[in-house]
């Protein structure tokens, strides 16, 4: 299904928010890969802004500091999703302090579908009494997975050991900036 063999095994929900990168030619998604990073951190500081005050040059020095640091380049090298899954985190941070906690709940839902530590996120939610964020959180990953479990065929079994392959691979890995 894949154009490529993936380094890595993934969750069933992962490989769904992934499967539109099948449809692009290699050189064009390590360009999109470079720019989703880049405006992934950009975007993640702007909001980061709001949540701790800073002054805007501050947020602009850290955004030309985290685009040129060391663990960006290896993001974009590998193709990783950290940019992306950063972004989210701040979004529903944002969103279920200031305003909708579903959205708030689903943002952190996609990240955790894409990288599975976000979603002890979900004990936050439950320790500061925001329900809905930790339900839309649980629901999204479950719908997530359940889906992908149906478009690549896969039972529960199959799924846990496609998730503790991938865990088991990518702790010992060098580059691993989790």
């Amino acid at each position: 299904l894949f154009p490529y063999t993936p380094l890595f095994r993934s969750t069933p929900a992962s490989l769904v928010l992934q499967l539109p990168v099948t449809l692009v030619s290699a050189r064009v998604l390590h360009v999109l890969v470079a720019m989703s990073i880049t405006g992934a951190l950009g975007v993640m500081m702007l909001l980061s802004r709001r949540i701790i005050g800073a002054p805007t040059w501050l947020v602009y020095v850290g955004i030309l500091v985290a685009v040129l640091a060391r663990p960006t380049e290896v993001a974009v090298f590998f193709g990783a999703q950290s940019g992306i899954i950063a972004l989210l985190l701040v979004l529903g941070w944002q969103s279920t302090r200031h305003r909708d906690k579903w959205i708030g709940g689903v943002a952190v839902g996609l990240a955790a579908a894409l990288k599975l530590f976000p979603a002890l996120l979900v004990l936050v939610f439950l320790r500061h009494r925001r329900y809905k964020a930790a339900a839309a959180l649980i629901a999204t990953v479950a719908g997530l997975n359940v889906l992908g479990m149906k478009v690549f065929g896969l039972g529960i079994a199959e799924a846990k050991g496609a998730a503790d392959e991938a865990v088991a691979q990518w702790l010992p890995f060098d580059f691993n900036a989790s």
